[in-house]
Order: C-alpha cells, then structure tokens, then sequence
C-alpha cells in the first residue's frame, strides 16, 4: 500500500507516487504519468508578465517595443499600433507622426482597440457606426465632410447617395429616409442618375449637367454616340454589347455560343450550366476550400494541373498535383472534410505532390492569384504591406509593389490584357491596377469604398467585380473603373469570396455554409447550396472560398509576348511589350543588355525576427541618382533561410559568402550561405540567451554574448573548440562587435539599474569601459573602420551616439527621425538604422546626421542589421594585406588575436586546462563533475578556474535522463531514462548512444556502476526491486525484492563491500546490504523527509541530500556519529 503523502510538503501524482511540491510545474514529468506538469502559470502576480525565463516583469512593458525580459520573450509574437514617419518634402530632417494606435496596444497593426478590448479595423474607426458594442470607435473623432457621392446624416454620418431613401434604415438616426419619394425606378421617358435621382431624357448629353453627379454628360460612359442602350439598364449583355440607331443585340466571345436572347452558355456541353433554375443538371465549377475557421486563400492552374493555397495561419504557399475529373463536383479535401451538394456529390480533390514553394517572409497572406499563360503566382500581404511575385515553382520571387500600400486585399490577373488588379484597405480605400511589369500603376476606383475584396474578372465581357464586407453588396464596373453599378446589396450579408462563371456570380459569406449563386446582370438569387461535412452535418464556423473550375475561366489568349522573349531570367508583360528583369544577387551585364550576371554589390542585411532579408545599396543609389521612377531599388529579398524562430544577430565571412546568427528562441547559433545552401546548427547547447554575434575575418573565429548566462565565448567558425573569454563581472551583456585589425572588441550591456559600453583585447585581455554615462539601454554597436570610431544606439534615449575607440569625442548623432532605434551599420559615409518606432530603417550622414532618408518601410520587429559585400578583388586585397598572427602560433586547439607582445594567444574548450606552455591544451578533463539536466548530460570541471557546464556530444536529444554513473576504465556515462524505461549508456567523447536494458523497467529512481566488478546496479521504484547486470546488460540479477516500498538513490562501496540506498516507501529510511543482496541492515529511519543523492565518503561514511528537511547530512555506516553539514538549502537533490 503507497504511503500517505505529506500535505504540508508533498503533492500526491495520479499514479499515487509522492512528490515534493517543489517539483510541481517544472517542466519535468517526476510523476512519471504528466500529472504534476498540469498546471496554471501563476508565478506572477496578475499584474505581471512572465518571461520564458521565469523572471516576472510589469504587465504594462509587455508587447511594449522595448525589451525587458533578458530572453526577450516580452516582445514575442506582438503586433505593435501602426506609426508612419512622413518626411516634410522642405526639410528632411521634420517629421509629422500618425500615431494610428497605441504603441502598448494588442491589436494587429490597421486595427483600432475598443475600450472593451475588441478589435476592430481601423477602417470603422469614426465612421459613425457603433462597431465596437460600446460606442468606443466612435469618441473623439474630429468633424467630418463628405464628398459630393455622399449624403451627409445629421449625425455627420456619410453615406453613399444613391442609399439615400431606399427604404433602409443606413444613417443610424434614420435621417436618410427623412422627407424621401419613392424614387426607386424612374418612369418612362426619364433617365436614372448614378446617384438614383430621375430627369428627363431629353436633358442627357445636352451639354449642361442635370444629374446631381454629372453622370448625365459623362463622356466616358453616358453620352459617346450610339452607346446609351447598352447603358440605360445596367449590362444588358452576357459578353458584349453591340449599340444600333434602335437599341442594341448581344455577341458572344469565342468559345461560347447563344442559348437565348441574352444569356450564353460554353461549348463545352458536359460541364455546361445550361438554364437558370434552381435545378442544375451538370455543374463542375465549384471550388471549396475549409480549414474549421481559418479561410484559406486558393487558386489553380487549369492546364497543369496544379492548386495553390495560403493562409494566416500557415504564412506558406503550398502547390500539390490534382487529379479531377471534369464531370464531378470537386471540393478541396485538405481539412480532412467530404463535402455534398443538395441532390449531387461532391468529392474531395485528391492531393499529390504537397509541397510549400515559398516557406519564409510572408505575415499575413490575404489573396493569391495563378497567371496561367507565364506560370506566375501572385500574392498580397497585408501584414508587410507588399505585392509579390514568383514562378510556379517558387522561384524568382520579386516584390512587385511595397511603396504606397498599405493594406492590400484581393488580387486578380487579366494575362490577356497583361494586367493585375487589387484592393488596398488603406487610405483611401481603392482598387488599383497596373501592367503585369508593375508599369502604369493607378487607381481605378476609390469614391463609396469601404473592405472590397473577392475581386473577380469577367474575361469574355471585360467586367470587375467585387464584393464589400463593410457595406454588405457586390459591385462590378468595366476594367478602367468606369461605367460602375451595384449589382446586389440588400440580400448580401458579410460577404467573404466572390467569382463568376457565365451569367451567375458565386458569393460565400463569413461562417456560413451556403453558397449563394446569383445573376450577374440583374442580381437576383438563383439558388443556394448547403455545404454539409462527411456525416451531412454543418459546420456554423466554416469560412469557404468559392473558385470555378472551368478551362474558360482561364482563356488562352491571341499572342503572348513572353513566349518569344529575350531575356535570360524574368519576362514581364505590359499592353506593349515586356519588360526584362534579373532574380535578386543579380543584375544587367550593361544598361541596354537583358542578360543578368552575378552581382556584386553591397548589401544591406536585416533580420525581421523570423527571417533575414537583403536590400541592394548599390543599386538603390544609382536608380535614385538616374531618378528612376520603378520601385525595385527599393524593394527587398528574403534569403531563402529556413526553420528560423527569433533572429537577434548576424555576421558573415567576406571570403565564404557564409551568414552566421544567433537564435534566441532555438538557443543556438547557425550558419549557412547567403543563398540558403549549406545551412547548419553550429551551437546548440549550454546556451540560454546568445543575444548578440561577431565574426572575425581574420582568424576565422565567432564571438557571441549570452545575456543568461552572463558571458563572452568564441569558438571556430564551425563552432568547434569553444572557450570562455569574459565570464566574470558581466551582467546581461547585449552586443558585440570585432575590429580584427586591432584586436579590439566591443560590447554592450545593461540591465534595469545600469549601463555601460566596455572594450577589451579579442582575448578579454585590457578591458575598460569606455562609457558609463548617460546611458540607458544601449543595444546595437557599429564600427566605422576606417576612421576608427565605434557607433552605439540607444533606444530609450532615442539617440544614436559615436566615439573613438577610447571613448574620447564622444558626439550624438543628430537627427530627428531618430525615436527608437535598435540595429546600426556603416558603409561608406552613411550611417544606417532601424528604427522600432517608425517600423523603418533610414539611413543619414555619418557625421551630420543630414541627409536622411527611408531606406525601407513598414518592417515590424526589425532586430539586427549589417552590411553584406561580396567577396570580389577589392575585398581581397584589402583583407589579404592584413596580417594574421595566429598564423605563426602553434596553438593546438584555438588561437586568438591579442594585443599582447606576440599578438595572440591560445585558448583550450572549455574545461579544459592549458598547459604550462601557454600552447598545448590537456586532452580531456582531468576532474569533472558528470550531471543529467533531464534532456542533456554535461560535466563541469574542477581543472579550470571557471565553473562552467559542458554538454557531452550525444547524438541525439534525451528524453528524461534521471539518475547516472561512469565506468572509469571505458570513459562510458550510464543513465537510466524515466519515461522510456530504457538504462543507455555512451562513451563520453564518442556521442554514440546504446540501449543497455529497454524491458521489465518501471521507473529506474538510482543507478550505480561497480568499477571493480565491472557491474551495474539500479533500483526500480515501480516494481520495487534492486537488481544487479553485467555492463552489457548480460546475467541480469534480483538482489532485493522482499519489505521494498520506493527505492530510490543507491550508492557502491567497493572497499567494504557494501551498497546503501534510500527507500521513499510508508517509512522513509536508509538501508545498506552487502553487494550480493546478503546482510541488509538498517542505517537510519528517524527525521527523514526525501533522502536522495547518496554517496560514499573517502573514509567509508554516508552522506545524502534532503530536499524536505534542506539539508545535507552524514552518518557512519551503522547508523551513528549523524550530524548536519549544511542547513537551509533551497531544493537540495
């Protein structure tokens, strides 16, 4: 029967073990059943934050742009209010701040917080609706005007004219149906403004505007000759409209034929829709996509074969094969759903190939679009702010717009017309388009917008659609934006996808099952289609994106001038010709060649946390110098860099093209070239908060600070032989940076009390502080080699500061478009930075601070920041004329540069001791203490003056080492591992693991090896026995079985022939017995909480820990002379 638990000091596991309180919550299973790792994180008040590390912080310095946790946990997946910098055009140096959120707030960024914490887009901020529930969005908003399409409300609400007595209640105090007509359809011989009003016909086109708007002498639309019957009722025709001196007749595109006087049907007979009825005899054009509440983002390429898809919560783009069979209703079955249509099936899609062609930078996805003709994916990011591009394949990806886009929505491709088009939530609310070379950019739409999204094309009618969340209907107009009319308003409630096929439009709403199919022309409802899962029942939270799956609905067209281009990377079509453009790294070999080579720029690197980004210097300054109107100077690439988790520094090797960063959530430092090859984890362990990385050319050495772990290491560039070079006197040191030629490095540290900047030889040799003053969190550090000065910022002081090495001429940077900058780096005479704040990086002179301008904008969690030049001549001569003197040393391990008489010296790992020599390091520890950190085993050794742990190189990670031991002889380390039930073992320099017993344990709480007998002996706790084996596992041997509750800790007296171990049954004692199981005693069972840890001492005496009483205690072998060592420890064990 288990013992009863102390209720004061013990917690009771499901399995009815008993364990100290102190271990609930711990990240470790010591009940061996989960049960004391179900807990609620409340180590901080409630008004605290807590760190990954566990350190509490006050609640209002979380997501606050400032880091406060010393792993930076407090910054971690924050989405910090909207702040715009706008450079006065008079004085670059003044800048007008749009604060559109607070800086603490929790909302994503182009949302406005409620006073009730709902968020909301900033769009319904002051539009005089009550969107957030408490009237919040609505306070303090300043006087606004409307536009002469607007009606004003008395409460200063604006509306669209023609909603203006309609019969709907639209102005929320219903002033819009004050003193109305019923003027919803004009008589006969009258004509119907845009804006709903009525005037005679004969007042149209005559030269003076009789329509409020002027849509009565429009000569865009209205009054060109012969045109005004294909107006006069909206689009009267499927395709095209064919004006006459008596009316007008209706034509079909190619590929379609005339079913009646209006509407049109495809060739194609087995997937035709061939009446309008609620009856539909064969439909192959529905696309359904579900994934529970997350709405993915689709589309496809009809002759390839191929689907695409993204969505937020993924920030991938995947592409996958697809085998579907032209008669079948197809849905997508990647949320593992079987959907069905009312009187039809509807079949999943079969998947192959599934695979992300684009992995890293995308944030926030909010719609894809496939050119068919180039094999081109198209893609929005709200979240960056940007319009990308890429091949089918993911290749050759390219920004195609990124200046004055704010938050863009929908897209949709016109290869016949070489166009794109979408919708941009910003202000104001648009709809744009451009050629498909990001040529002739404009606005087409703007007046009486509010969220259109669901942008679809009418190919063979040259029609856009689109549908507007906010204002609940769906609109289309001619391609340039003209000609627009509301096809469906009143029956349209929170519409989320939209596309067309023939004459019906195909709408979905937000968490519905229905798919709504209306008329294209007169908007009116043809039928709805329930979408239920595999057992018909609905699912009321499925967001579904319509598309249609019809090879019509992907036309080819007459010439595609890409075919025949000449360009040797990247053709991009406009209405005229294409244009040519080189993949990133690369670029023209001569102005007029559309050949690319192999650039050989200089590069600006930054880090966004999880991805790593590049932006071409050179390029930039010549297309500003030419004033090259087209963005691509500006824009940036993401390096093809994967299973990146928060990105904090990075260096690189000149010579190799190599990037080296440290990660602070994965704990580790990689490498990898610039293009992605090669990449690796080169530190993995004994690391808590690397924090900040240098490289130095020179030797070929990486230099990193922990800011957990308080200390200043280097190692090999591919992180063999790694030493300490500062440990003592560091406190939460936060960058570093090299200068090889000197010897010198830099770094900086601070904590909630103090600051400082300090310097030492690169063998932490001389070291000074250079700064002390007036100094609050200073982070980033440059170096400007050339005039030997070293370039701080600090964030809290929004300043960016400089100085000589020494610290003399200490000068601040002036600049007012400095509030919060983070990473710094030189190139030439400018100064670069970026800036929390603004979310930008902006670049200034190095010495004036004038001159400064946006390098690039709208980057949230911007970290560290370098400059990337290429490894071409000039490079190498300088590099190569700088002397090495490490290499005349003969160190046999790792050689640093120093400032010493000989200008290196030796350094061995860790733990290891130099000899007297100053040359030769030890082979090995000599005396070490051997320890299990549940997932890792390290040694600690006693050789050094330092006490630092190192991780034994094992081959793979451990699940839950519990207790160990070493064979001397063999050097081997054998442990038992709790939650497998496996005792392994692996020599300690080898890594190599090896199962030794994987069968008949339960919960192996103590393990000892006999070096002189060359046997090993463990305790099990769960099927209370003490057993013996051969080191291989061989001869396996029940020593003790019999009055055993809980054995725990067991300990080897190979002189006297005696083993003692600990029991944590109904009565807590200490036993011992001879090696052989015979003569079993009692040592101690009296003032006992939870012995463990049990050793023998030189002489023959007991000593254990216990965690209960706090204590280490001693005792002789047959019970006597106990006494206390040491009192009042915290959880000895």
């Amino acid at each position: 029967m288990a013992r009863e638990c102390d209720i004061e000091n013990e917690t009771r596991c499901d399995n009815g073990r008993c364990i100290p309180s102190e271990w609930l919550c711990d990240h470790y299973d010591d009940c061996g059943d989960l049960s004391d790792e179900r807990c609620f994180d409340d180590h901080c008040l409630p008004e605290e934050f807590r760190c990954q590390s566990g350190h509490c912080i006050p609640f209002i310095h979380h997501c606050n742009n400032v880091t406060d946790c010393i792993d930076m946990s407090d910054e971690l997946d924050c989405h910090y209010g909207s702040t715009r910098m706008i450079l006065n055009e008079e004085n670059n140096n003044k800048t007008n701040d749009i604060d559109d959120g607070n800086l603490q707030a929790r909302c994503p960024t182009g949302q406005f917080m409620c006073h009730n914490g709902l968020c909301i887009s900033e769009l319904y901020h002051c539009d005089n609706d009550n969107d957030c529930g408490d009237w919040s969005d609505e306070k303090n908003c300043a006087s606004q005007s409307c536009t002469k399409q607007e009606f004003r409300c008395r409460s200063g609400q604006c509306i669209r004219n023609n909603l203006r007595c309609d019969g709907d209640k639209d102005c929320y105090d219903n002033s819009d149906e004050e003193e109305c007509f019923d003027n919803s359809e004009c008589t006969s011989g009258n004509f119907r403004c845009r804006d709903g009003t009525c005037i005679s016909i004969n007042n149209v086109c005559d030269g003076a505007p009789n329509c409020p708007d002027g849509s009565d002498e429009d000569t865009n639309s209205t009054c060109i000759a012969n045109i005004m019957a294909c107006h006069e009722s909206g689009f009267p025709c499927q395709h095209i409209c064919v004006a006459t001196t008596t009316g007008h007749y209706c034509a079909c595109k190619d590929g379609y034929r005339k079913a009646n006087s209006t509407i049109l049907v495809n060739n194609y007979a087995p997937l035709s829709l061939n009446k309008l009825s609620s009856e539909i005899d064969s439909i192959n054009t529905t696309f359904i996509d579900s994934l529970n509440s997350e709405l993915i983002h689709n589309d496809y390429h009809y002759k390839r074969n191929l689907y695409f898809w993204t969505n937020t919560k993924t920030r991938k783009i995947f592409s996958a094969s697809v085998e579907i069979n032209p008669k079948d209703l197809i849905a997508s079955n990647y949320s593992s759903l079987n959907h069905q249509l009312p009187l039809l099936p509807l079949l999943p899609i079969m998947l192959q190939n599934v695979k992300p062609i684009i992995e890293i930078g995308i944030v926030e996805p909010s719609s894809i679009a496939v050119d068919w003709i180039n094999d081109r994916i198209y893609w929005t990011d709200s979240g960056t702010s940007r319009i990308e591009y890429c091949n089918i394949d993911g290749s050759n990806r390219k920004v195609m717009f990124t200046h004055s886009v704010e938050i863009p929505k929908s897209i949709v491709v016109n290869p016949d017309k070489k166009a794109i088009y979408w919708s941009d939530w910003g202000q104001p609310v648009r709809i744009e388009s451009s050629f498909m070379d990001g040529s002739a950019r404009k606005t087409i739409i703007s007046a009486l917008l509010m969220n259109p999204t669901g942008l679809t094309i009418d190919y063979p009618a040259n029609k856009l659609y689109w549908i507007d969340i906010k204002q609940n209907l769906i609109e289309c107009s001619n391609l340039d934006g003209s000609n627009r009319y509301t096809i469906v308003h009143d029956d349209v409630q929170y519409p989320i996808s939209l596309t067309i096929f023939e004459d019906n439009l195909y709408w979905t709403g937000v968490e519905s099952t229905k798919i709504n199919i209306v008329n294209k022309l007169s908007g009116k409802l043809i039928s709805k289609i329930v979408v239920t899962s595999h057992d018909n029942s609905t699912n009321d939270r499925m967001n579904i994106n319509v598309k249609v799956f019809h090879p019509l609905r992907q036309p080819d067209i007459e010439f595609n001038i890409c075919q025949s281009h000449t360009c040797s990377d990247i053709c991009l079509p406009n209405n005229n010709s294409y244009r040519c453009l080189c993949p990133f790294g690369f670029s023209f070999i001569d102005q007029n060649s559309k050949k690319c080579k192999k650039d050989s720029d200089s590069l600006l690197l930054f880090t966004r946390r999880n991805e790593i980004r590049a932006i071409n210097l050179s390029k930039r300054k010549l297309m500003t110098e030419q004033n090259n109107s087209y963005e691509d100077f500006n824009l940036d690439y993401v390096l093809p860099i994967l299973r990146i988790a928060f990105v904090v520094s990075m260096d690189y090797d000149w010579s190799t093209s190599t990037i080296f960063w440290a990660d602070l959530l994965n704990k580790s430092i990689n490498s990898a070239h610039w293009t992605g090859l090669h990449q690796q984890v080169i530190i993995s362990s004994s690391l808590e908060a690397p924090s900040g990385i240098a490289y130095d050319w020179i030797t070929k050495n990486i230099y990193w600070v922990d800011t957990g772990r308080n200390v200043i290491e280097v190692s090999k560039m591919d992180g063999s032989f790694r030493s300490l070079v500062i440990w003592r006197s560091l406190d939460q040191p936060r960058d570093i940076v090299l200068d090889p030629q000197s010897s010198l490095m830099f770094w900086s540290q601070w904590n909630n009390h103090t600051a400082n900047i300090e310097r030492s030889g690169m063998d932490g040799l001389f070291r000074m502080k250079i700064h002390s003053t007036n100094l609050t969190r200073p982070h980033g550090l440059a170096i400007d080699y050339t005039s030997k000065r070293l370039y701080w910022t600090d964030s809290s002081k929004s300043r960016i500061e400089y100085s000589f090495y020494d610290g003399s001429e200490r000068r601040a940077l002036y600049s007012a478009n400095i509030r919060q900058p983070f990473a710094i780096a030189i190139k030439d005479e400018l100064v670069y930075w970026s800036d929390l704040y603004f979310r930008n990086i902006q670049q200034a002179n190095k010495i004036t601070g004038r001159m400064s301008s946006i390098v690039s904008e709208n980057l949230d969690n911007l970290m560290d920041m370098f400059i990337f030049q290429y490894n071409h001549s000039s490079s190498r001569e300088f590099r190569s004329s700088i002397r090495n003197n490490c290499h005349r040393s003969n160190c046999s391990h790792l050689c640093v540069l120093s400032n010493n008489q000989l200008g290196y010296k030796c350094l061995c790992p860790i733990g290891i001791r130099l000899f007297s020599d100053n040359i030769t390091c030890a082979s090995d520890m000599q005396k070490y203490l051997i320890m299990t950190t549940r997932n890792d085993i390290k040694r600690i050794s006693l050789d050094t003056e330092y006490r630092f742990d190192v991780r034994i190189p094992l081959n793979r990670r451990l699940s839950n080492a519990f207790v160990l031991d070493i064979h001397f002889q063999s050097d081997t380390v054998y442990w038992s591992d709790t939650n497998e039930n496996v005792i392994y073992k692996s020599i300690i320099l080898g890594g190599k693991i090896e199962k030794i017993l994987n069968y008949g344990l339960s919960g192996v709480n103590g393990l000892a090896i006999d070096n002189v007998g060359h046997k090993i002996y463990w305790t099990d706790a769960g099927r209370k026995r003490i057993e013996v084996a051969n080191l291989d596992g061989t001869f396996r041997k029940v020593l003790l079985s019999k009055d055993l509750d809980s054995p725990r800790a067991i300990a080897l007296n190979n002189k006297s022939g005696h083993m003692v171990w600990a029991d944590w049954g109904s009565q807590v004692r200490i036993e011992r017995a001879d090696m052989d199981g015979k003569k079993r005693a009692l040592i101690v069972n009296e003032n006992l909480g939870w012995p463990n840890g049990i050793t023998f001492t030189k002489y023959g005496r007991i000593i254990w820990t216990d965690s209960k009483t706090h204590t280490i205690e001693i005792v002789d072998l047959n019970g006597s002379n106990r006494r206390i060592i040491i009192k009042d420890l915290p959880s000895p064990y």
